[in-house]
C-alpha cells in the first residue's frame, strides 16, 4: 500500500526550474537558428496549402533533419544531462529521422495525382474508376445489380469523408505545434528563450510530425504510417507524464 502514496513528482529527476534553465541555455547556444526554424515552419505551411506531393516530400526531408538535430543535439547534449531516461530516445529520434527520410524518398517517386486539389484528386480518380466499372456492369447485366453499383459508388464518398477527417485532424495538430503551443507557453509566463518550437525542440516537433504523417497517409500506406507514428506518440506520452509530474510538484 505504500506504493500508492507516491505521486508522479516523486519519480521526477529534476525540477521545473532546472528544465526551463536548460531550455534557456539551449536556445542561447544555438541562436539564431530559431529564426531559420520559424522561416522553415512558414515554408512548410506554404507548401501544405499547395497540396503537392513533391512539396510534401521536401517537408518530410526537413522534418527528418530536425529529428536528427533534436535527437543528437537537444537530447544528446542538453536534456540527457538532467534526465538519464532520455539517453534511449537519442537513437530513437535518429531512427525516426531515417524513417521520415525513407518516406520522403518514397513520396517523391510516387506518380503524382491530377486535379486542382492533390489530396482529393487521389479519391476523385478512384471514384471515376468505381463509377465506370459499375456503369459497364449495369449496362451488360441490366438493372438487377443496381444496389451493388450504388454500394461501389458510395465507397469513394466514404473514403473522401475519411480523408477530410484526417486532414482536419492533421491541420489541428500542425496548428497546435506551430502556434498554439508556443503562444500558450508564453502566456503562462515563460521567456522567449524558453519556448517549444517546431524544428528546435522535441515536444513541438513530435506533435507536428503526427499531423504531417496524417497528411501523407494516402501515399505512404497503412503500415509505414502506423510505424512512423509510434515514436512521436511515445515521446508525447513521455513528455505529458513529465509535465504532469512537474505540475504535481508545483502544487505541492
Amino acid at each position: 500500500m505504500e506504493a500508492l502514496q507516491y505521486s508522479l513528482g516523486d519519480f521526477l529527476l529534476f525540477s521545473e526550474s532546472t528544465y526551463l534553465e536548460l531550455l534557456r541555455y539551449y536556445h542561447q547556444d544555438v541562436w539564431p537558428t530559431q529564426l531559420l526554424a520559424l522561416l522553415l515552419a512558414g515554408y512548410c505551411c506554404w507548401q501544405l496549402t499547395r497540396a503537392s506531393q513533391y512539396g510534401l516530400s521536401r517537408i518530410l526531408l526537413l522534418f527528418a533533419i530536425s529529428w536528427w538535430w533534436i535527437g543528437l543535439n537537444f537530447l544528446g547534449n542538453y536534456y540527457r544531462d538532467i534526465n538519464w531516461v532520455v539517453h534511449g530516445f537519442v537513437w530513437a529520434f535518429c531512427l525516426q529521422g531515417g524513417g521520415l527520410l525513407w518516406l520522403a524518398f518514397r513520396l517523391s517517386r510516387h506518380q503524382p495525382t491530377t486535379g486542382g486539389d492533390q489530396y482529393a484528386g487521389y479519391f476523385r480518380e478512384g471514384g471515376k474508376q468505381g463509377s465506370s466499372e459499375g456503369g459497364g456492369k449495369g449496362s451488360g447485366e441490366g438493372g438487377g445489380k443496381g444496389s451493388g453499383v450504388e454500394g461501389r459508388a458510395a465507397q469513394p464518398s466514404l473514403a473522401r469523408r475519411g480523408l477530410r477527417i484526417s486532414m482536419f485532424a492533421a491541420w489541428l495538430l500542425l496548428l497546435a505545434a506551430m502556434l498554439v503551443l508556443p503562444v500558450s507557453l508564453k502566456l503562462t509566463g515563460r521567456h522567449w528563450d524558453q519556448l517549444e518550437l517546431v524544428f528546435m525542440t522535441a515536444d513541438a516537433t513530435a506533435i507536428a510530425t503526427l499531423g504531417l504523417i496524417l497528411l501523407v497517409r494516402q501515399w505512404a500506406g497503412v503500415w509505414p504510417v502506423l510505424l512512423l507514428m509510434v515514436m512521436p506518440l511515445v515521446w508525447c506520452a513521455f513528455s505529458l507524464l513529465t509535465w504532469l509530474a512537474m505540475i504535481s510538484l508545483r502544487g505541492g
